[in-house]
């Protein structure tokens, strides 16, 4: 296996890459948290589906696109491509393998079991000999013994043999089982052969009875077709005569629809002969008088809706007076006011300052003694602090009595400003309700003057329609008018179908007499047919009485033919019981040698399992050793590998010590060892190359001598594999090696990666 293309769309920090994998050995390196684990965890997902964290947390954080990995890889000379994404708001997975375009396993559960058919490994032998990822190296190692045990076997193509041993076995059992059982149930070959006869005896008595009954069938039969015959000249008649009654009604259906729109239309004639007449005697309404009465009739409605406006107006009443005075002074006398309490807080402030200085003063007065000095002489008080003391308390007593003068002045200004707000307010709300008054009264006044002034010039203009039934008789005179036009219009409208009528007149005349000759000519047809109802049905029941001993004699046909083919059947059937209890004999015989071929072959694939798991433990040590002694430039003796539950020792002065008595260094090579060595022996009964091996800062805990031997070991290994990614965040280590695969961090908290040809160290 060697992976040759990835490309990634939406995937963890990569929100697009494509790259290709360099053959040989590669290092894959970048700064720590860089995405080099995110960009080999996508070959795991897209061959397994398995990723560190749950399917929510694979898309690029902040998108919502589809999430997409395609790998492509070579095994065993063909191409493959591996698609599998994550879509939608519940991260639906959906998987595909292509070979050269050709769809071969479609669906997450398809492609899983095909990849693991033709990689020959499963998820956990996949990552435990091919791809080491970070921090499990010793995945194998750490495994259960049965599980290790399963893992190798598994690995190196032991269990198809463990299971044709089973299957044998469970052959072996099944071939005694039915032997036991076709013993038990085989009875003699005499009691078939008697059967045999009985049939076939059953077999020729059916076969004359049959005989017969074909014989008295054919003469019923040819009866019933003589019958038939005569009966179809009959029934050639009927139809005939009940086509032609079919079409005389028909044509006298047609008839009377004809002959009753002729009536309609004659009808229809006679009424435009009477409108052409009422035309004649109606005389046309002149468009000038009726442009005056409607001229008239108009002047009239408006002189009566310039009365009725002039109506519905209210007279104008006495105009209100707004008292701009009073608010002038109320507004004076607040302003004052308000003059007179800001100047009273002010006064209150003064005296609550002076109030704050007199206690501190007479607070720091209490705290003096006959001892102290006067801070302004500096003499000694002696027995005169207390008159400082009293002073003290004096200035305080004076200073309250100012603060409660003043604080009964604040109040007095406050209250006189309030009353006079509320004055300034109510005579402010007067005097706006006064002028709005006054514009509406003047309004009022307006509209009522051009009332007035509508209906004098609407009256005016009346002249002898100033009559209080004008305007009735202006409307009816006017309505007469247009009921005249409409007359005329509708009568000439029936005229202009004069034409069509009298077309259609003459057409539906002939409709009529065309339709009465096809009638006659239909009952000169029925006449001549000289068609008998009453002998018709007669040789009807006749024909019915020979279907019915037709069918009879029929019937008992088929139950000949049906006892006849049981009686046949039934000795085919004791011929072959017979014949089957003859297989069933030799079968018998077979099962016996099968049996024993079976539990030969069960009992040489064991012997043979037994000596390829032998084999595979010294080798496994033997190629794990080597490995391990170069890595270790041969500080110890070597590796040895349970034969049992391929668990790692390492040889020191020649005992095998446990892989935990050791520092985690010594432990990683030991299992890369035991890693190889699997490989190798995986290539040596495959007769090829291992080809994939990926190894995940396995480097990260080697001191710098055993780093150096690991990268040379790794360099020669190359020669083993088709492909080596070594996975590390130390410039040091990916310079030594041929080629190179840059993983960095870019803008908007992704990454990318890109192939690098570089020459070894």
């Amino acid at each position: 296996m060697r992976l040759t293309t990835l490309s990634l769309r939406n995937y963890r920090v990569f929100r697009e890459l494509d790259l290709e994998f360099p053959a040989g050995l590669v290092g894959v390196y970048g700064a720590n948290g860089a995405g080099k684990s995110s960009l080999l965890e996508s070959v795991m997902w897209a061959l397994y589906g398995r990723a560190r964290t749950g399917k929510g947390e694979i898309r690029t954080s902040g998108e919502t696109g589809e999430c997409v990995v395609e790998l492509g890889f070579e095994h065993e000379e063909n191409y493959y491509l591996v698609r599998r994404t994550l879509s939608g708001k519940n991260a639906t997975v959906r998987a595909r393998v292509t070979i050269a375009d050709v769809v071969v396993a479609d669906g997450v559960t398809d492609v899983s079991k095909y990849l693991q058919s033709v990689l020959g490994l499963d998820e956990l032998a996949f990552r435990s000999s091919v791809f080491a990822e970070q921090k499990q190296l010793a995945a194998f190692s750490d495994q259960s013994p049965d599980q290790r045990r399963k893992l190798v076997l598994q690995l190196l193509g032991i269990t198809p043999i463990e299971k044709a041993r089973d299957t044998a076995r469970a052959d072996y059992r099944q071939r005694q089982k039915e032997h036991a059982t076709l013993q038990s149930i085989l009875g003699t070959l005499t009691t078939s052969e008697e059967r045999v006869a009985l049939a076939e005896a059953d077999a020729e008595r059916s076969a004359v009875l049959l005989v017969q009954t074909e014989s008295e069938f054919a003469s019923v039969d040819a009866h019933r077709q003589a019958m038939e015959a005569d009966f179809s000249r009959f029934e050639a008649a009927a139809k005939e005569s009940e086509r032609i009654k079919l079409l005389g009604g028909a044509a006298r259906k047609r008839r009377d629809d004809l002959a009753a729109n002729l009536q309609q239309t004659e009808r229809e004639l006679h009424d435009v002969h009477e409108a052409q007449e009422a035309i004649t005697a109606i005389a046309p309404a002149s468009d000038a008088l009726l442009d005056e009465l409607q001229k008239r009739l108009d002047r009239v409605v408006e002189w009566q809706r310039a009365k009725e406006t002039l109506a519905s107006l209210a007279k104008p009443g006495a105009m209100p007076t707004p008292d701009e005075d009073g608010v002038f002074r109320a507004r004076h006398i607040h302003d004052d006011a308000a003059a007179q309490y800001a100047t009273a807080k002010a006064l209150l402030a003064a005296a609550r300052a002076r109030l704050e200085k007199a206690l501190v003063v007479a607070q720091r007065h209490r705290d003096l003694t006959s001892n102290d000095s006067c801070p302004l002489c500096g003499q000694k008080f002696e027995s005169g602090f207390e008159e400082v003391r009293e002073h003290g308390r004096q200035e305080v007593r004076e200073a309250e009595f100012e603060v409660t003068q003043h604080n009964t002045a604040a109040q007095d200004a406050k209250d006189k400003l309030d009353a006079a707000v509320t004055v300034l307010r109510r005579l402010e709300k007067e005097l706006d309700s006064d002028r709005k008054a006054l514009q509406r009264a003047l309004q009022v006044a307006q509209s009522r003057a051009d009332a007035e002034a509508a209906a004098e010039r609407a009256a005016q203009q009346l002249g002898s329609d100033n009559a209080p039934d004008a305007f009735a008789k202006l409307r009816e005179g006017i309505a007469e008018l247009h009921d005249r036009r409409a007359r005329i219009a509708q009568l000439k409208e029936r005229v202009s179908r004069l034409s069509v009528l009298e077309k259609r007149q003459v057409e539906l005349t002939a409709g009529v007499a065309a339709a009465d000759m096809e009638r006659s000519t239909l009952l000169a047809e029925l006449k001549a047919l000289d068609f008998d109802a009453k002998q018709f049905e007669q040789q009807m029941q006749k024909l019915s009485d020979a279907r019915t001993t037709a069918n009879a004699t029929r019937a008992r046909l088929d139950a000949a033919r049906v006892a006849h083919a049981r009686a046949s059947q039934q000795a085919l059937d004791a011929a072959t019981a017979l014949a089957e209890a003859a297989e069933k004999q030799r079968a018998l015989e077979e099962l016996e040698l099968d049996a024993r071929y079976l539990g030969r072959t069960a009992d040489l694939l064991s012997g043979f399992r037994q000596a390829i798991v032998a084999m595979v433990g010294p080798q496994l040590s033997t190629h794990a050793s080597a490995l391990f002694n170069e890595l270790t430039a041969s500080e110890y003796d070597g590796l040895q590998i349970d034969g049992e539950t391929y668990a790692i020792s390492v040889i020191d002065g020649g005992v095998p010590y446990s892989s935990e008595r050791f520092s985690g260094s010594e432990v990683d090579l030991a299992n890369l060892a035991l890693r190889v060595a699997i490989s190798e022996q995986i290539r040596f009964q495959a007769g090829g190359q291992v080809g994939l091996l990926v190894l995940d800062e396995a480097l990260a805990s080697l001191d710098s001598d055993r780093k150096d031997r690991m990268l040379g070991a790794l360099t020669r290994l190359g020669g083993r594999f088709r492909q080596i990614l070594v996975v590390t965040h130390s410039p040091e280590v990916k310079e030594r090696l041929p080629q190179a695969i840059e993983v960095r961090r870019v803008t908007g908290r992704g990454s990318t990666a890109r192939v690098i040809d570089q020459a070894p160290m």
